[in-house]
């Protein structure tokens, strides 16, 4: 058998690990499928404090998903899409706006969440142009109490949809 420089360094790191986690020293860890994406997540705590926090990360990724799910039609997001209008936006939802105004300032209109339709123009191969046309932040009126599209215009947080409920979670 050959050993890869890589195999020998995953088979060391493994075995340094291994007489922790076989002694029980006390690691929980959770592995799923979480906004898209393989995630896991690992408390290092008596049994006892670990799994109300490995619940309580669990339902805030729940929440973070329900909010922000474009491709459940029951998500805040997708709400939002279909109608142009979401009155009474959760927390999670305001602080998501919060947090994409200030990266769509502070990167001068390079961050733009409006961008799906045009996303999905590109994915679709249909007219680049008129989805161009429903692209751009400054349409989008929004406040704690409710946000607004313009006609045709649709949202976007997987540029920081991910790092967003990261955030959350380690709260």
């Amino acid at each position: 058998m050959t050993l890869s420089r890589r195999r020998f360094l995953s088979v060391s790191g493994a075995l340094a690990f291994a007489p922790s986690l076989a002694q029980g020293a006390g690691y929980t860890r959770w592995e799923g499928k979480a906004l898209g994406a393989m995630c896991e997540i690992t408390l290092r705590a008596p049994p006892a404090k670990a799994q109300p926090a490995l619940e309580a990360a669990l339902a805030t990724l729940r929440e973070v998903e329900a909010q922000f799910n474009l491709y459940d039609p029951g998500s805040s997001l997708s709400h939002l899409t279909k109608a142009g209008q979401l009155l009474h936006p959760s927390a999670i939802f305001a602080g998501m706006m919060g947090i994409a105004d200030r990266m769509h300032r502070v990167t001068q209109g390079r961050f733009d969440p409006s961008i799906q339709p045009l996303w999905q123009a590109l994915a679709q191969g249909t007219d680049v142009a008129a989805a161009r046309a429903h692209v751009g932040w400054d349409r989008v009126r929004w406040s704690r109490d409710e946000i607004r599209l313009d006609a045709g215009q649709a949202l976007s947080f997987n540029g920081i949809g991910q790092g967003y409920a990261t955030d959350l979670v380690s709260q």
